[in-house]
């Protein structure tokens, strides 16, 4: 999936349809995740890494990737990859998907699973602080360049880590640290994932 498609009618003899539990009503499963939501987001998203059958971690997005000997860098080196409406995926598309999890003025539910990134929590969940009135309060103070995602070039990803997470590369298979487009988001913000007419995907 991904692959730049051709303009022109759909060629219904390639068209799947997969039943699925129960009605789906977004396409962004950060905000709302279930198994229904899980199944039908497997099938129209791409993420960095793939859960092989076997259990192992294999490319998907990120054709290469190398870890510092720390193991609190990760670099991923992106695959050539389009969107649905044929503009290409970036290193960009990623850390404003993630950013966007973590935005703490429009929290989402699977926010904490970005938490091994580094500034993660604290840029989601704010800092304690103590107020005036001398009352534990909380203050928003990480901005978003401050949190451990670098699109280094348009291929290139660099994600720092808070601490060492042995099973790092296996959360990367998971939905909510699939990338999105941000034009689609910000040409219908309210509605861009309910819809195939404003829905953008990789997969």
């Amino acid at each position: 999936g991904g692959e730049k498609a051709p303009s022109g009618s759909i060629d219904k003899s390639r068209t799947i349809n997969i039943a699925n539990s129960t009605l789906v009503d977004t396409f962004y499963t950060p905000k709302e995740f279930g198994i229904a939501e899980g199944i039908s987001y497997a099938q129209v998203y791409d993420t960095l890494l793939s859960l092989e059958m076997d259990g192992s971690i294999g490319p998907s997005l990120a054709e290469t990737w190398e870890i510092s000997e720390d193991g609190l860098t990760y670099t991923f080196h992106l695959r050539e990859n389009y969107w649905s409406d044929g503009t290409p995926v970036t290193a960009e598309d990623f850390v404003y998907a993630w950013l966007r999890v973590l935005d703490p003025v429009a929290p989402t539910p699977n926010a904490y699973q970005l938490y091994p990134i580094h500034n993660a929590q604290r840029y989601h969940e704010g800092v304690p602080a103590n107020g005036e009135d001398g009352e534990a309060t909380v203050e928003y103070t990480v901005k978003p360049e401050e949190v451990g995602i670098e699109a280094v070039d348009e291929k290139t990803l660099k994600v720092t880590l808070e601490g060492p997470c042995p099973d790092f590369a296996e959360l990367l298979a998971l939905p909510p640290w699939c990338p999105v487009q941000k034009a689609a988001v910000e040409a219908n913000p309210d509605t861009w994932s309910q819809s195939p007419s404003t829905c953008v995907t990789n997969g």
